[in-house]
């Protein structure tokens, strides 16, 4: 006889963290040059998500050495923006900068962490956007620390035909900020709310060439479309 009892959906949540309203806390941050343009770069943020539990297992900490075990939550690799950090001057003439841009965010970072002095002791001590970088990962202020996020995603497609994220922070706009303290009252709270209208991008298919109907056809025409 069937059995009504147990209908339950067992699907295991997935290791991996997706778009929407989450608190994480941060693992670690580094700068990835772009390959196209050694001037740009983006900042990756690791993260991982609550403790879910003894029946979930996340990935390892380290794949390289299993006896560290796994992670107790979901993880993510976040960008700091959808874009890549970039020196660009707009059409108005307005200009922004890499490595201001770059420090403006570590700076909300560390208001959100409370370590805002952490920004006034660095002044004047780095050659290079990298060196400042490598100083905040290295001090670790985010450690343990919890933080509501807004994350967003750009759609894409892996190669087994699965739909996947590639994770990003959206900017700070009259909707709300990307992220704040866990500690921010609810009621006080101004984090962005998630809406896959606002936050869900796709990436663009690359455009190709048409061939119209009208076009005269010549040798030329006739080399580009032989095999």
């Amino acid at each position: 006889m069937l059995s009504t009892k147990d209908l339950s959906d067992n699907k295991k949540p997935s290791k991996m963290i997706q778009p929407g309203n989450h608190t994480c806390k941060i693992l670690s941050i580094t700068l990835q040059t772009m390959p196209y343009d050694k001037d740009a770069c983006n900042l990756i943020l690791q993260v991982e998500g609550p403790d879910l539990g003894d029946k979930f297992k996340g990935f390892f900490i380290d794949k390289d050495n299993p006896s560290k075990g796994y992670h107790k939550g979901q993880i993510g690799r976040l960008r700091a923006s959808e874009y890549p950090f970039a020196d660009k001057e707009f059409d108005d003439g307005t200009k922004i900068f890499r490595d201001r841009e770059i420090m403006k965010f570590i700076k909300n970072l560390c208001l959100a962490l409370g370590e805002l002095s952490w920004i006034q002791e660095q002044d004047g001590k780095h050659p290079t956007i990298q060196s400042f970088i490598d100083k905040f990962n290295a001090d670790k202020l985010y450690e343990g620390k919890f933080l509501r996020m807004c994350i967003g995603g750009k759609k894409y497609q892996n190669l087994q035909g699965y739909t996947n994220h590639d994770l990003f922070l959206p900017r700070p706009n009259k909707l709300g900020f990307a992220f704040e303290s866990e500690s921010v009252p609810e009621a006080m709270s101004k984090l962005a709310v998630f809406d896959p209208l606002i936050h869900i991008t796709e990436k663009k298919p690359k455009a190709t060439k048409s061939f119209k109907a009208d076009t005269p056809v010549t040798q030329k025409t006739k080399d580009q479309f032989s095999l």
